[in-house]
């Protein structure tokens, strides 16, 4: 939910970036004016050129889709390429602990197979089903993710293990309460070793999606910032712009300073 918020947000950002940015353009050519440059003058005649400005809302869209393209569009490469880097890093981390999870996985699966067996689970079920309180679970047809976390889950599989030492005679399943076997406990571990393990690539993933939502903000800060010192050196015409609320909506405002 957090995820889809951030997204909202950078989404509503982008539009009322887009929204005010050809009024920004607008601008320009007002300031050039109220600077004394002539209409026919090109942009080899004005303090800079109209190349060097830079568009918010296009900086926090490159910058969204890959941290760090914000940056470069800025011209701001040293931070750009930390940007970069980190979401290489950040990939690169999460296929990393996202493999040992998958090899933890057929390593757990692999046990369960050697070590707990389905048929005697089933000879004990034969009896525990005519009993007055029965197993209320019954295993996939299928071996399935769920298949491998119900036969260590659940006390009534505990007589499938090949290291159990009860009486697979008795039919209730709550004499099984409070039991457990090695095999069952190595085996839980290593399920619990191969989550720890998907878990930490999860963790990589919101670190990801940090990255390009500050990635995204910066450039689009960087990008405003660099026009406003291009207008005030050029001709002491500063331009903020910004989202206010009228009538209870946000709208977006440009203010244009005019320094004599």
């Amino acid at each position: 939910m957090s995820r889809l918020l951030l997204v909202i947000i950078i989404l509503t950002i982008a539009t009322n970036l887009m929204g005010f940015e050809g009024t920004l353009e607008e601008l320009d050519w007002r300031g050039k004016e109220l600077a004394q440059f002539e209409p026919g003058q090109t942009d080899e005649d004005l303090p800079f050129s109209s190349s060097e400005v830079r568009s918010p809302a296009r900086a926090l869209l490159y910058s969204l889709a890959i941290p760090g393209a914000g940056q470069y569009y800025c011209k701001s490469y040293i931070k750009g390429a930390v940007m970069t880097l980190a979401e290489i890093a950040f990939w690169g981390m999460y296929f990393y602990f996202e493999s040992k999870g998958d090899d933890k996985t057929e390593e757990y699966e692999d046990f369960a197979d050697e070590h707990w067996s389905e048929e005697l689970y089933k000879e004990w079920l034969s009896i525990a089903d005519t009993s007055e309180h029965p197993p209320v679970e019954h295993l996939p047809e299928e071996k399935t993710q769920q298949y491998y976390e119900m036969i260590g889950k659940y006390y009534w599989f505990l007589t499938g293990w090949d290291d159990y030492e009860g009486d697979r005679n008795d039919p209730d399943p709550s004499h099984l309460l409070g039991q457990t076997t090695p095999h069952r406990e190595q085996y839980l571990q290593m399920r619990a070793d191969a989550n720890s393990f998907y878990t930490t690539a999860k963790y990589f993933i919101g670190a990801s999606i940090f990255n390009h939502v500050v990635s995204a903000l910066e450039a689009a800060w960087y990008a405003n910032h660099k026009n406003e010192q291009l207008y005030e050196k050029f001709s002491r015409i500063k331009v903020r712009s910004r989202v206010a609320m009228i009538d209870g909506n946000p709208t977006p405002k440009v203010e244009l300073e005019v320094k004599f």
